[in-house]
């Protein structure tokens, strides 16, 4: 009886064991930071146009015109896609890998860390 009993509390163990923490544990002072963050960049040049404009996608809104602007709106040009790419490493960017999206034009992904968030212990911000 006692083997039936330590053989049922073995077998019942892993049902009541979770390694999940729970997501409205989170308060308002922390939240979730990803490590890094990523993007992809598809260079463009017009049929005529001896400059390179980049579209950069952030994977939030695909709709819309995202092609890479400076602070005051006006879209950046720039004489090669080596130009393009030391502008991004610039910026903070990382070149990770080149891949053909459509068959025809490489795309660039890149990625950045993101500063993590600080949380003291007993600290209310």
């Amino acid at each position: 009886m006692r083997k039936l009993i330590l053989l049922t509390a073995l077998f019942a163990l892993p049902y009541f064991s979770f390694a999940q923490t729970d997501s409205t544990a989170l308060t308002n002072n922390t939240s979730y930071v990803p490590a890094e963050k990523y993007c992809v960049v598809n260079p463009s040049r017009g049929l005529f146009a001896t400059k390179i404009s980049l579209e950069v996608d952030y994977g939030q809104d695909p709709t819309g015109d995202n092609r890479l602007r400076d602070t005051d709106g006006k879209e950046i040009k720039f004489n090669s896609l080596a130009d393009a790419l030391n502008y991004m490493a610039n910026q903070g960017w990382v070149f990770v890998n080149a891949f053909q999206a459509d068959g025809s034009t490489f795309s660039y992904l890149l990625r950045r860390p993101t500063p993590r968030p600080v949380i003291i212990a007993g600290s209310s911000r």
